[in-house]
């Protein structure tokens, strides 16, 4: 009887270590797909001849000029100090989310469309210089 109950503690066990490793396995392939996705992105970024630096619509602008014209939110990280008992600001440089930034930029032109459905427009094989006319504009 007691061997029995082993057995099925047993296989409860290797039953919720598959079920963990079932999780981990979904959550590793869907950040593999993000990216993909982006160096798909990227790349056709890349080859968009009306992105390049000679164009029309080149900027020339800094990251910190875009993210001061965006109004950006730069967020300091914080750690726990374990001699201080509380957390206190991180050293480190804070980090940028371009996602976001893009979304704040195209916000700041009047768009209403955000980094998402611009990815998603230029994967389907448009070019960002269409997808500016074609996304309605809060400024026009």
């Amino acid at each position: 009887m007691t061997a029995n109950l082993a057995l099925i503690n047993d296989y409860r066990d290797l039953s919720l270590q598959m079920e963990e490793t079932k999780e981990s396995l979904h959550a590793l392939i869907a950040q593999e797909q993000k990216k993909i996705r982006l160096k798909q992105f990227l790349k056709f970024l890349a080859d968009d001849e009306t992105l390049g630096a000679g164009s029309e619509n080149a900027s020339g602008q800094t990251l910190a000029e875009l993210l001061f014209y965006t109004e950006y939110p730069l967020r300091k990280e914080f750690v726990y100090d374990y001699n201080k008992n509380r957390y206190v600001p991180s050293d480190q440089k804070p980090r940028i989310d371009l996602a976001e930034l893009m979304t704040l930029l195209l916000q700041k032109s009047g768009m209403t469309a955000g980094c998402e459905e611009l990815m998603d427009y230029v994967l389907q094989g448009g070019s960002v210089k269409d997808f500016m006319k074609s996304f309605p504009s809060d400024v026009y």
